[in-house]
């Protein structure tokens, strides 16, 4: 269960099966040289060498003899996917009579991408590994048909599903290596999930649409208008491009009223809130154009316990009514920034962050024969400072059920490492515990044993050391062994305030 709070801290580029309109992913503005002051959009991407003409150098894994066999097929298959998303996009725009409003990029659509397949590993731009399904999902995940992933100076790779008669049977023709192929490359350009399972995950907060809707990345099988408007987004951001000026441009489906100013739908903003290596960033957005980054670091000596529920006045909200920044009764700035059904939420004071707060729905996958079912549940976070270390508390639960079943979470740490100190605590419907897990050393102690020991069995010990020790051993002991007493105090009182905390949430 410890993997609950360590994926929280993260936001991955894990993709499963299918994913919507407009959504780019939430690290599309992040650089790959950690040295550069100001990011290229979508430098770890491959957007921007395909503007720039140059062609794109896959790699290939296959692990069956019978894919080795049908290697020319499947190249033919990944070209014809990368082909499609700059040609597709070309004749939406055409068959929409806007051929003018889009004449600056239609050159660019219609000299396609060039793909080129090599065989060694220092002159790869992506790893393309075709495999057996279920060997696809050992990797992305049980009930996934492929994904993308990327790790800062890696090589970025996809994951697709070998061709099967049965499976595409099955799936209705969905689990093939082109569906997927098709899905997972728009990730190499930059889009992000619009499915329910992953879009609130991985789309940025202001780039991005408030709904989800047919296309590539979700459900469809082919390119739809709504990826057209994200193709053409994406190609405008990686060119610095202000298409349509303070007024923006219209989508490219008939049946849609958004308008995107700069790539960002006319409903977003004006916040977005990212945890960028450690760090809190707060982009600010005015007229669909980012006029402000500021980064706040946490106050890891504390300022505000997450086990507080402080009150605040909202100050400014959305159009869709929700609050956009709010003031605390301490003084601290409140900012909220949206992706779909994701909300986050920074409490600033003095140039640094106090109080950061993630609630993000999350989706179980329940087999049933060839189908999967998910079934939602709701994981919420927030991150403190504590003694000069990183905490957080939090919950996952289950979503719209009456009675408080669900999971509790404490830990103390640093991020991305083993937590100095995990609580966890499962209830039933009446919120009575019917689990607990303590493990690590107890909150306040940053090395040495955990507390397994009873405090009376820890008394006996150092009575029995006591006998045949020398004195100052003695007193080494004895000093020890108060210690672990007031650190197993302090562990059950910071399990009764998750416990509190827990049972008071709405």
């Amino acid at each position: 269960m410890k993997i609950l709070i360590l994926f929280c801290l993260l936001l991955i580029s894990r993709c499963p099966l299918f994913a919507a309109p407009w959504g780019v992913l939430i690290n599309y503005f992040e650089s790959q040289n950690t040295q550069a002051e100001a990011p290229r959009q979508g430098e770890r991407f491959l957007l921007s060498q395909i503007l720039a003409g140059q062609p794109v150098r896959i790699s290939l894994s296959l692990r069956s003899k019978k894919a080795v066999e049908k290697s020319a097929d499947y190249e033919k298959i990944i070209a014809e996917s990368y082909a499609q998303w700059f040609r597709e996009t070309a004749q939406i725009i055409r068959r929409s009579g806007r051929e003018k409003e889009f004449s600056d990029i239609l050159p660019l659509l219609d000299r396609g991408i060039s793909v080129k397949f090599v065989y060694s590993s220092d002159k790869t731009d992506i790893l393309f590994f075709v495999w057996p399904l279920s060997d696809v999902q050992e990797v992305c995940g049980s009930s996934s048909g492929g994904c993308y992933m990327v790790e800062e100076g890696k090589i970025p790779c996809i994951f697709i599903p070998q061709n099967n008669f049965i499976q595409r049977i099955a799936s209705r023709g969905m689990l093939t290596a082109a569906n997927i192929s098709l899905h997972e490359i728009g990730h190499s350009l930059g889009l992000s999930d619009q499915y329910e399972q992953s879009r609130s995950n991985n789309s940025h907060p202001v780039y991005s649409t408030e709904e989800s809707r047919k296309s590539i990345m979700n459900k469809s099988k082919r390119i739809t208008c709504d990826d057209a408007d994200g193709m053409i987004n994406l190609i405008d951001l990686t060119l610095g491009i202000k298409r349509g000026g303070m007024s923006g441009w219209h989508s490219l489906c008939k049946d849609s009223d958004i308008l995107y100013v700069n790539g960002v739908p006319n409903t977003k903003g004006p916040y977005a809130i990212i945890l960028s290596k450690g760090k809190w960033r707060l982009d600010v957005f005015q007229n669909g154009r980012k006029i402000e980054e500021k980064v706040f670091p946490l106050d890891l000596q504390g300022g505000l316990s997450a086990f507080e529920d402080g009150k605040e006045t909202v100050l400014s909200r959305d159009k869709a009514g929700r609050p956009v920044f709010a003031r605390g009764d301490k003084g601290e700035d409140i900012y909220y920034s949206y992706s779909y059904d994701r909300r986050d939420r920074l409490a600033v004071l003095d140039g640094k962050t106090v109080q950061a707060e993630l609630l993000v729905p999350d989706y179980k996958p329940i087999r049933k024969f060839f189908s999967v079912k998910w079934q939602r549940t709701e994981r919420l976070f927030k991150y403190f400072g504590e003694n000069g270390s990183v905490s957080a508390v939090g919950y996952i639960r289950p979503f719209n059920k009456e009675g408080k079943e669900g999971v509790a979470v404490y830990w103390r740490g640093v991020f991305d490492k083993k937590p100095i100190a995990y609580i966890e605590l499962e209830f039933d419907k009446e919120g009575r515990i019917i689990r607990r897990e303590v493990t690590g050393d107890p909150p306040g102690r940053a090395s040495g044993r955990s507390g397994a020991l009873s405090a009376s069995s820890r008394q006996k010990r150092s009575e029995r050391s006591a006998a045949i020790l020398p004195r100052a051993g003695a007193e080494r002991e004895l000093s020890k062994n108060l210690e672990a007493v007031l650190q197993n105090r302090i562990a059950a009182r910071q399990e009764e305030l998750l416990k509190e905390w827990y049972l008071k949430q709405p």
